[in-house]
């Protein structure tokens, strides 16, 4: 029960509130980082992966046993606000809509090339193509949704904070290596594969959800050819499952409204999601 409690109040602060803005650095995690690459990484060869849980054990550790130490008092209210405050403070941008506010005015008044800056998108979709430029959007919607919410809430409800930490710092190790000059650039495809291991199971509850909250058996005929694909393809999974689910798969023109009805559709998931949550919380609650 308390954390669907959670995961409501995280989501009303983040999207009827300006907090997150501030509340929300990760400085110190790069600050760490630096540290350890001066103490540890500079005097010795370390494979890969083995880097990676010395960057992160620390800290998952150091938040676990909070959350369990913090649970043992006060009926455990402690221990659930210490994950409520977890969860606010690791989940990406809940809104889309607001997200895309500066796109949706560019667009408006015809200025694509401000539309597409103000995306920051690393693809390079020509910015005097609206169309080519709006099914970029949509696919980036799709993928955002995912990676901004619905991962979060599922690591949330299986691990409690432990598990949105681990998400959050495999999500900022992966900007780091892709800054250019990184240090760790070399470590690009190690970090992605795990980002994409965690991505794996969200990645197809998400498209089943785009199934049931949209154009159903296209989109469920595609999830279920798709079902066991390697970690590799969640963005085309939930691409494909998703303009499915809007009946845009295969359109060459899509209509003007087709990125506010991605984020419809985004929307309409989550609210599934959260009703699925708060029944089998109940059940459990009351079993």
């Amino acid at each position: 029960m308390m954390n669907i409690i959670a995961i409501l109040f995280a989501l009303a602060l983040d999207r009827f509130t300006e907090v997150s803005a501030k509340f929300r650095c990760f400085q110190w995690f790069r600050c760490y980082i630096h540290l350890l690459q001066q103490k540890v990484f500079s005097k010795m060869k370390l494979h890969p992966f083995v880097g990676m849980v010395v960057i992160l054990l620390p800290v998952i550790l150091v938040v676990g046993l909070l959350q369990l130490l913090l649970f043992q008092f006060w009926w455990g209210v402690l221990g659930w606000v210490f994950n409520f405050a977890l969860l606010f403070y690791c989940l990406g941008n809940t809104c889309l809509r607001r997200e895309l506010s500066h796109y949706f005015e560019a667009v408006a008044k015809g200025d694509y090339a401000g539309a597409y800056l103000s995306l920051n998108l690393s693809s390079q979709a020509p910015v005097n193509d609206p169309q080519t430029l709006r099914k970029e959007v949509v696919k980036q919607i799709f993928i955002k949704g995912n990676r901004q919410i619905f991962v979060f809430l599922f690591w949330f409800v299986l691990l409690g904070g432990v598990g949105v930490m681990l998400y959050r710092l495999f999500l900022e190790l992966l900007t780091m290596v892709r800054e250019p000059d990184s240090l760790y650039a070399a470590q690009q495809n190690k970090v992605e594969y795990c980002v994409q291991v965690m991505d794996w199971v969200p990645v197809r509850l998400v498209g089943v959800g785009f199934a049931l909250a949209g154009s159903f058996m296209g989109s469920f005929t595609h999830w279920l050819r798709m079902l066991v694909a390697v970690p590799s393809a969640n963005d085309q999974i939930l691409i494909e499952t998703g303009l499915h689910a809007l009946n845009y798969s295969g359109v060459e023109v899509l209509p003007e409204q087709a990125e506010i009805e991605a984020v419809d559709l985004v929307e309409r998931v989550l609210t599934l999601f959260l009703v699925i949550i708060a029944l089998l919380t109940l059940s459990m609650w009351l079993g």
